[in-house]
């Protein structure tokens, strides 16, 4: 989720208690990757209200495939992952058990629902080297967003590809008797970056006190929430009383389980290997050139105290 910070104290709207972000920080606004990187001259705008004053966007929670892949279309202005926000890559492939697909080899001669413009029918190629299987027999029907799992829950399809968190809300889903399975990439083989928090390379160059500072908070929240879902679902819940909590516990625990442990450093840690493979998966599988070397778009000197 994209944010705008600013010094708590600054004047401004009355904030409420989830704008106190920690580090004298304060979220302001909120929005996506596209508006962080395409306003001219570098700011991005993002309104939360009709009536409302333009907000700079300074940070955005973002896929790091899709941050390298607007890069290399659009290299200005310049952004630069801070922290790691999903370690294990959370692309997956969901399908109803019982229905012949047991392994990843069984998606041969099978139909995969996505949305359009979607990355995965390229990088399932990662996923057929790892398990042995031929990606040019597997076939893909496209439909929005918010239709493609209806279209797997009916059949039209054979599988959705969808992000792993979805996972319990998805399978609340089915009728009774009925199991959901899942391929999620990182759990076979696929060793590429899921999210990152994400932010202008002008932003980090002139104020890296406030990078820091705000990146040390959210690894911070995050492990707080990690340590205590339930606490983490209520907090969520004060906000969006229409969320159902015991959906939201698994899915903060899927989001641990994708963290937690993964690496020798610590939580937010860009493993080199890691960000070079994530690099080579654009260049070379999304077919997307890129000007600058992989280095030029991560740092861990943020999470430095």
């Amino acid at each position: 989720m994209p944010t705008r910070c600013s010094p708590a104290g600054r004047p401004g709207r009355a904030p409420s208690a989830r704008d106190r972000f920690g580090q004298g920080l304060r979220l302001t606004g909120r929005g996506h990757l596209g508006q962080i990187a395409r306003q001219p001259g570098g700011v991005a705008v993002h309104r939360q209200r009709a009536d409302a004053a333009p907000a700079q966007l300074e940070f955005v929670h973002a896929d790091i495939v899709q941050m390298l892949q607007l890069q290399g279309k659009s290299p200005e202005p310049r952004l630069r992952s801070v922290a790691v926000d999903t370690d294990k890559i959370p692309l997956s492939l969901f399908f109803i058990k019982g229905r012949g697909i047991e392994k990843p080899k069984d998606l041969e001669g099978r139909t995969i629902v996505d949305s359009p413009g979607a990355t995965t029918e390229a990088l399932l190629k990662l996923l057929a080297k790892a398990n042995g299987f031929d990606e040019k027999r597997v076939m893909w029907k496209s439909a929005a967003a918010n239709a493609k799992v209806a279209i797997m829950l009916q059949g039209q399809a054979d599988a959705v590809s969808i992000y792993y968190p979805a996972f319990p809300s998805t399978a609340s889903k089915l009728p009774a008797g009925r199991e959901l399975g899942a391929f999620n990439f990182g759990d076979y083989g696929v060793n590429i970056y899921g999210d990152g928090l994400v932010t202008q390379e002008k932003l980090w160059q002139e104020k890296p006190a406030l990078v820091k500072a705000f990146t040390q908070a959210t690894i911070k929240g995050a492990k707080d929430s990690y340590a205590d879902p339930a606490a983490a679902a209520d907090a969520l819940i004060k906000d969006h009383p229409e969320v159902n909590r015991a959906l939201a516990i698994k899915e903060m625990e899927i989001q641990r389980d994708a963290n937690v442990g993964r690496n020798k450093n610590d939580l937010g840690y860009h493993d080199p290997a890691k960000m070079a493979a994530t690099y080579q998966a654009v260049t070379e599988l999304l077919n997307q050139p890129i000007g600058r070397p992989v280095t030029d778009f991560y740092t861990n000197e943020a999470l430095k105290v």
